[in-house]
């Protein structure tokens, strides 16, 4: 067993990886997620550490760091237990134990372990502890449109001079990829769609930030333009759908009370399509040609041969897909990802975190009905996780675009934050003026704007 080398770091990102972590570590605790986050957006997951024999990207090594941080302090680690939580924890300890069965080997429990539990419980719950006021989130939030905004700058300077300027931090390519004369930049991300991705999940969210006034349009302003710069940049067929979802998404805010009715209708519509047509309906992917050269039918294919082969993965999973047709081993589809590591129980333990999601959302709405603003921004998450759920379609998340995920999964958790009223709690104020019982009276709840 390898017990320590360092991997495809370049010298700034290998200082990056030192400084972070030192700053995860040692700094303001109000600042350990923006800083997660923000490191392993602009570090790809090529540069890595391994310590005896586990393999160390950027984001998992920050969150090492901040697990011993939060474990070995006093901080309050108490949270309101949720639905979807114990949603995730099952999808995540099923995908564990049945790619474990599927495999047999030591090798696929510990990947699975590092996958499954420490990145993706690991980052959610850390999310989870550490957003306990407003202004946590907005603190997410904010980072998150500073983010965007970097990003969209340097792909719009690859866009031009051809060149990934990120390839400093470990950027997989050095030059933008070109595909059928459309330039494909995608920043410190693994592939161009994921790159898309990233910035059209989080159109609603900006869109959000708009309704809440103040400073937050400038900001909402800022993230709509960078988004957009971040996905016709991208040039991939993918994240243009997830962005005209999400655009889809936000004007059905008018018809929010009726969302029931949308849902059926939906339903019911493809439904019959499925009975009338001679293809099934998820062939329909297949004819959305958005740009020149995109892969929708790849993404077709996909589904149906886990259709078609249903008897050979519904147990447990499957171990390789190969040799079910042509590029068949590239599973871009989140929902067969699922179904290719757990069988069809990990498809409905997945479909299950998107139902108590939703559900979180829709409870948390109808507490806020009085306060248009405070709504449309519960809306504008509920949005942004309906964009994931069609990004879903047609990518599976494998490189940044997870710490996203998870991120976002933490943040609906926390949207109690937003609808919760702001009340008063009593603080001990050491002030040699009072008495040693003496307390006063703070306002603890921050207003999201």
């Amino acid at each position: 067993m390898e017990l320590f080398n360092i991997s495809n770091q370049t010298p700034l990102s290998l200082a990056v990886f030192f400084f972070a972590g030192l700053a995860v570590l040692v700094g303001p605790r109000n600042w350990i997620l923006p800083t997660l986050l923000t490191v392993s957006v602009f570090v790809s997951n090529a540069p890595h550490i391994v310590i005896f024999g586990q393999t160390f990207m950027v984001h998992r090594f920050l969150l090492v760091c901040a697990w011993l941080r939060i474990l070995g302090s006093n901080e309050p680690r108490n949270l309101l237990r949720l639905p979807m939580d114990k949603a995730l924890i099952l999808f995540a300890v099923w995908t564990l134990i049945g790619d474990t069965l599927l495999w047999q080997t030591f090798g696929s429990f510990i990947y699975q372990v590092a996958n499954s539990i420490v990145d993706a419980l690991g980052t959610y719950f850390l999310c989870r502890i550490l957003l306990r006021e407003r202004a946590d989130l907005q603190r997410i939030l904010v980072s998150l449109v500073v983010i965007c905004v970097v990003v969209a700058g340097f792909m719009a300077v690859e866009h031009v001079t051809r060149r990934n300027w990120l390839s400093a931090l470990g950027a997989l390519v050095n030059f933008v990829q070109v595909r059928e004369g459309k330039l494909r930049c995608q920043a410190a991300f693994s592939t161009p769609i994921t790159a898309g991705t990233f910035g059209a999940v989080l159109l609603p969210l900006f869109v959000g930030l708009w309704w809440q006034g103040g400073k937050m349009k400038r900001l909402a302003v800022a993230g709509c333009i960078a988004v957009t710069i971040i996905t016709v940049t991208a040039s991939s067929g993918g994240p243009l759908l997830t962005y005209v979802a999400a655009t889809l998404g936000l004007l059905m805010w008018r018809l929010r009370d009726h969302m029931r009715v949308v849902r059926w209708s939906v339903g019911i519509s493809l439904l019959g399509l499925h009975l009338v047509m001679k293809a099934p309906v998820w062939a329909l992917i297949g004819r959305i040609h958005v740009i020149p050269g995109s892969s929708s039918y790849h993404r077709y294919e996909v589904i149906d041969n886990f259709m078609e082969h249903i008897d050979q993965w519904w147990a447990l999973g499957v171990r390789a897909t190969g040799e079910w047709g042509w590029c068949m081993d590239d599973v871009a589809n989140q929902y067969c990802v699922a179904a290719k590591h757990g069988g069809l129980l990990s498809v409905f333990l997945f479909l299950g975190i998107i139902v108590m999601v939703f559900k979180e959302v829709g409870a948390r709405r109808e507490e806020v009905r009085d306060d248009v603003s405070k709504e449309f921004i519960v809306w504008s998450f509920g949005v942004m996780f309906w964009a994931h759920c069609v990004s879903f379609v047609g990518i599976s998340y494998f490189d940044q675009t997870k710490v996203l995920w998870y991120f976002s999964l933490a943040m609906l958790a926390s949207l109690r934050l937003v609808t919760e009223p702001q009340e008063a709690v009593t603080a001990t104020v050491p002030n040699e003026n009072l008495a040693p019982n003496n307390v006063v009276t703070v306002n603890s709840g921050i207003t999201l704007v």
